[in-house]
């Protein structure tokens, strides 16, 4: 077989004969160069082959992906909340140059956790073993990483899990004092930390925690500072004597904020909760019941009407006016649905107050929302706000999202639509408050040793609204009480008697307006018609004698 080369340079006679010995030989080194080059492309692309089937055929092949890119439908919303703003943990946004800042408290951490002196020898042995044992196993955790370089792995993943761990343990030890301070000055606060901490794309496997914990022969009891840590930073009250796992199931969640999503997310009584009968989901309040039972109205009768009136003897201007306007109507064709309120999925705290219901608080996560119809109480988990809450629940939503398939609960987002739904106005966040339903930290203190509110009324109705913009979501237990607490407000005759108002006047005001407005119109033109015209003689009603 022919070489390649003596393929690319076989010469025709009329080629030589037009080409110059020198142009000839400049041209055959650019496609050996250009050749040389393709080649380089293929083997690189069969190295990246071989490197992904490398890594397919390695163990712990059942590794599950469990730390995610948000998706940009949700960071659109607000990308502070879900990109680190201080701190970079895992491999997603290490080499960022505007989070350089901290990577000094990390190498700190990193000293400070070998003791009693540190030394080089002793940490670059633990990231050898970290290489040589577990960083192919993280690297499977991440999905769409774009290196899989294990040294690499290992020395950030190192570095960060140490500073990690310093970060809980002091954290718990503080009892959670969110204002606390480091003793050194350029430190920032350490709430503002936990809020990177707690950020999806800034995880850490939980069994890197755990192998490099056994490692350094640290005292650090990790599942008590995990546990303590969730129960501080949870937007869920957290009761702990139903929820509360051994340590071996602690130590087994996939990372942090996989512990505090299942934690917040567990239903006391899942054997008693109702299951999906196959049909449909009805989570729609008796208002949309009602508007799906009947056909949607629309400007058809009107449009009959001026055909009417457009087939009298009502002259060539009236006439022309008639029909104008029936050819905006068809065009038109707006139902009057379009002039009604939207629907929302359940009213407002206020809205269910006022109609008889009650609000109590019960223990457990989400998944123990539920309404008793024969006191009228919907019971819902304590939430505790602070200033690192939107963030958390905002991740865990993110969370959920991705992780839909891997989590045995999927009740979060649907919890939060609700929450959402409840509180529209200042109000309604009075009315949770004193049923304490909600609880709010009222107070911090600053760097100046001043005290100041951390969140206001208006701004907890943000966090809530702010969060579903973007959200759809269904769970059956979360649905049951939605469909219950709906069915007894809507059975009240206060709420009875404002709908059949509502239907027939306030949702049909503006449709009201524009057909008062078109026989404004009519009128007028009929009037002027008449000032010029006789009116008896136009509608052929002129007596003979």
């Amino acid at each position: 077989m022919a070489s390649t080369d003596s393929v690319i340079n076989i010469p025709s006679n009329d080629r030589e004969a037009s080409t110059p010995p020198n142009e000839s030989e400049n041209n055959q080194n650019a496609s050996n160069t250009n050749l040389k080059a393709a080649d380089k492309e293929v083997q690189r692309l069969i190295d990246e082959i071989c490197t992904s089937l490398k890594l397919d055929l390695e163990k712990d092949d059942d590794t599950p992906v469990c730390i995610f890119r948000v998706p940009k439908s949700l960071v659109d919303v607000k990308p502070e909340a879900y990109t680190p703003q201080l701190i970079a943990l895992g491999p997603y946004h290490h080499c960022h140059p505007e989070l350089y800042e901290m990577e000094r408290q990390k190498l700190a951490a990193v000293k400070r956790a070998f003791k009693p002196v540190f030394e080089l020898k002793e940490f670059k042995k633990l990231i050898q073993e970290f290489e040589d044992q577990v960083a192919a196993k993280a690297c499977k955790c991440y999905r769409g990483l774009t290196t899989h370089n294990h040294c690499f792995i290992a020395w950030i993943t190192v570095i960060d899990v140490l500073f990690l761990l310093e970060l809980l343990n002091k954290f718990t030890n503080n009892a959670g004092d969110s204002s606390h301070q480091s003793a050194q000055e350029n430190q920032p606060e350490d709430y503002a930390i936990i809020r990177d901490v707690l950020k999806l794309e800034n995880q850490i496997p939980m069994f890197g925690l755990k192998e490099i914990l056994e490692r350094t022969c640290n005292n650090l009891k990790l599942c008590d500072v995990l546990l303590k840590f969730c129960e501080h930073v949870s937007p869920i009250q957290l009761e702990w004597t139903t929820t509360r796992l051994p340590s071996d199931e602690v130590l087994q969640h996939r990372h942090l904020l996989d512990l505090l999503y299942q934690s917040i997310t567990f239903k006391k009584n899942s054997g008693d909760q109702p299951q999906p009968d196959g049909h449909e989901d009805r989570t729609s309040n008796q208002s949309e019941d009602h508007s799906t039972n009947t056909e949607p109205l629309t400007c058809v009768p009107l449009t009959n009407l001026l055909k009417m009136l457009s087939s009298l003897n009502i002259g060539d201007s009236m006439k022309g006016l008639c029909l104008s306007i029936i050819k905006v109507l068809e065009v038109l064709n707006v139902p009057l649905a379009y002039f009604k309120d939207k629907k929302v999925l359940i009213p407002s705290v206020s809205k269910l107050c006022r109609a008889g219901l009650k609000f109590c608080p019960t223990d457990g996560g989400a998944g123990n929302v539920r309404f008793d119809s024969d006191t009228k109480t919907f019971y819902l988990p304590v939430v505790t706000l602070n200033r690192t809450s939107d963030v958390v629940m905002r991740n865990l939503v993110a969370y959920e999202t991705m992780a839909m398939s891997k989590t045995k609960s999927l009740n979060f987002k649907r919890y939060i639509e609700l929450m959402s739904a409840i509180i529209d106005t200042t109000e309604d966040v009075k009315l949770l408050k004193s049923a304490k339903v909600l609880i709010v930290q009222r107070k911090d203190v600053d760097k100046e040793g001043l005290e100041r509110k951390v969140l206001t009324n208006a701004e907890i109705v943000e966090i809530f609204n702010g969060m579903t913009k973007t959200m759809e979501s269904k769970d059956v237990v979360i649905d049951e009480a939605i469909r219950n607490a709906n069915k007894c407000y809507y059975n009240t005759q206060k709420v009875k008697a404002h709908g059949l108002m509502k239907q027939h006047i306030y949702s049909s005001w503006k449709f009201l307006t524009f057909i008062t407005s078109l026989l404004l119109l009519l009128l007028m033109a009929l009037q002027t018609i008449c000032g010029v015209y006789s009116c008896p003689s136009l509608f052929n009603t002129v007596k003979k004698t």
